[in-house]
């Protein structure tokens, strides 16, 4: 049983903590961290959610991430989260905070809402995907995308339904856009 601590607009603490299910059932608002994955050729880190997912089950997601547990800090749940679901250690230094998202999304066919902020991060890590310690409850598979080959399968109406779709497709369209504009300035 995982616990969050819910949070107002601004994501303040408001002192009430309670079962992440219960949270996603009532539409809550709580925490998140995001991270996209890029490496020095350019290429997107992405994961293959565990079919047995309660929602995306089997597609593909650009965002690493997961739910800030009660008491902890985004910081603490993004280290957190890159070290148990992939067996990524790193640190805060090598993370670069992009932005907070406002993120809602309701399956009123399961009962459940998605009613987040997201604390978005990237890092740039050159890993051997081979050499991953996954763990299989939440991911089955993981690989490299090229920008251009992520971009081409999002833009494709028939392929994008093996993605995420984070109730639309701009959210990747976004961050690939910024990921192009930081390879540039470099």
């Amino acid at each position: 049983m995982e616990f969050i601590d819910i949070v107002d607009e601004k994501g303040n603490l408001t002192g009430e903590r309670v079962l992440r299910k219960e949270a996603h059932k009532k539409g809550l608002l709580h925490s998140t961290i995001h991270v996209l994955v890029y490496n020095s050729r350019n290429q997107i880190f992405l994961q293959k959610r565990a079919d047995i997912k309660d929602f995306d089950a089997g597609k593909w997601d650009f965002v690493l991430g997961g739910h800030v547990s009660s008491g902890e800090t985004p910081e603490i749940a993004v280290l957190k989260e890159l070290g148990e679901e992939y067996g990524i250690k790193t640190t805060l230094e090598n993370l670069e905070f992009f932005k907070t998202r406002r993120f809602l999304v309701r399956y009123p066919e399961k009962n459940w809402q998605d009613n987040e902020i997201n604390f978005i991060y990237l890092l740039k890590y050159d890993l051997d995907v081979n050499k991953l310690k996954l763990q299989k409850e939440e991911v089955s598979e993981v690989r490299w995308f090229s920008i251009e080959q992520l971009e081409k399968d999002i833009s494709d109406p028939v392929k994008r339904l093996n993605y995420c779709k984070y109730r639309d497709y701009s959210y990747y369209f976004e961050m690939i856009d910024y990921l192009r504009e930081k390879i540039k300035s470099c």
